[in-house]
């Protein structure tokens, strides 16, 4: 059990994200971390604060605005950030991941799917 003085001055309980979090420093956004107390749940920095992390944030931080429509991969399993959620990853999202822009007439086998 974990008490924590409030802004008011009244002690109460702690919750998970407090425990977990305690001391740690700022971070730039998206940056992820294991809890200090639960080392099983994931925290994500963003807007100034961290908290819980879900769905593929855990493997990727967070979704937001200065990642909006990058594409990324936990394994076999591809995700496109849509600010403020990743969002399964379309074909061609896939298909095109990490490529350098083209010539205009560039025709290149896809990266997931090579035979179209």
């Amino acid at each position: 059990m974990r008490l924590i003085c409030d802004a008011s001055g009244a002690w109460r309980y702690a919750t998970d994200l407090e425990k977990d979090t305690k001391g740690w420093p700022d971070f730039a956004d998206q940056e992820r971390r294991a809890g200090n107390v639960n080392k099983d749940i994931f925290y994500v920095f963003e807007d100034g604060e961290w908290r819980t992390a879900e769905g593929a944030e855990v493997e990727l931080g967070a979704c937001n605005g200065t990642r909006d429509g990058k594409v990324a991969n936990i394994g076999k399993d591809f995700y496109t950030c849509a600010s403020p959620r990743w969002r399964a990853a379309t074909a061609l999202e896939m298909d095109t991941y990490n490529w350098v822009a083209g010539e205009d007439g560039d025709v290149r086998n896809g990266f997931v799917n090579d035979a179209y």
